[in-house]
């Protein structure tokens, strides 16, 4: 997610990333940014019959790059009464149409759907009004996984609303070193317009180094990138191609 919106900032889209992971904060401690409470303010305020202007979300954004915004979130946001159910839903639609004033993408980064590491292979569920009303009013749905296989149970997992599977671009972020590279365009179903990436495993990973660079800033740096990096890089840019209401 985070290498997205970086690829799309670079090319001079106005991004915002929201930081909506029910287990941790991963997101914003990776820009080194630590939880606020940032999503559950704006939610009471909100609650409590305020109009939620722009300049209200402006006040709790984090710069990480130019062109790059950052709505932190905050550990157990869920258990705050103005982001369950009816009211969680119209936050966030009023979040979208505040935040569409000022910036052309908005990348939600929704985390993982469990909090059990052992079920998250296995496991594609809606948590929270929240998630469900991001899924619903997205334009596409960036699904990432660790295998190839996890792809196809996944697509037919009777959890899973045919409307979601129709917009959705399934990622492999970091497949078997057993499988060969070349199957990062594949069609999983012919008769479905989902659309999947391979990002190959790398031996630095694609999150920030100890100098806060993430993948995309690293490559732009390297005099002979090697046949994965050039991959990953490829695919992160053909997501960006898909997902940027600006074009490149």
């Amino acid at each position: 997610m985070a290498n997205l919106a970086l690829t799309l900032a670079q090319r001079g889209a106005k991004t915002l990333l929201l930081d909506l992971n029910l287990w941790n904060c991963d997101l914003a401690r990776s820009f080194g940014f630590e939880p606020t409470s940032a999503l559950i303010d704006l939610a009471r305020r909100l609650d409590d019959g305020e109009i939620l202007s722009s300049e209200s979300v402006e006040s709790h954004i984090k710069s990480c790059r130019p062109n790059l915004d950052l709505l932190p979130g905050t550990l157990h946001w869920i258990k705050s009464d103005s982001l369950r159910g009816e009211n969680g839903w119209s936050f966030i639609h009023e979040v979208f149409v505040r935040a569409y004033e000022r910036w052309e993408n908005v990348l939600v980064d929704l985390g993982s759907h469990v909090s059990d590491e052992s079920r998250r292979e296995t496991t594609f569920l809606i948590p929270t009004a929240v998630h469900a009303s991001i899924l619903q009013a997205s334009t596409f749905i960036v699904g990432v996984c660790d295998s190839i296989e996890y792809l196809y149970s996944w697509q037919a997992s009777p959890n899973q609303d045919t409307n979601f599977q129709d917009k959705t671009i399934y990622v492999v972020n970091g497949h078997r070193s057993d499988l060969p590279f070349g199957l990062d365009k594949f069609k999983l179903d012919q008769n479905m317009r989902a659309q999947s990436y391979l990002i190959p495993t790398l031996d630095d990973g694609l999150l920030p180094n100890r100098d806060g660079l993430f993948f995309v800033e690293r490559a732009s740096n390297i005099d002979k990138p090697s046949r994965g990096e050039k991959i990953a890089l490829r695919a992160i840019q053909d997501i960006a191609n898909c997902v940027s209401h600006v074009p490149a």
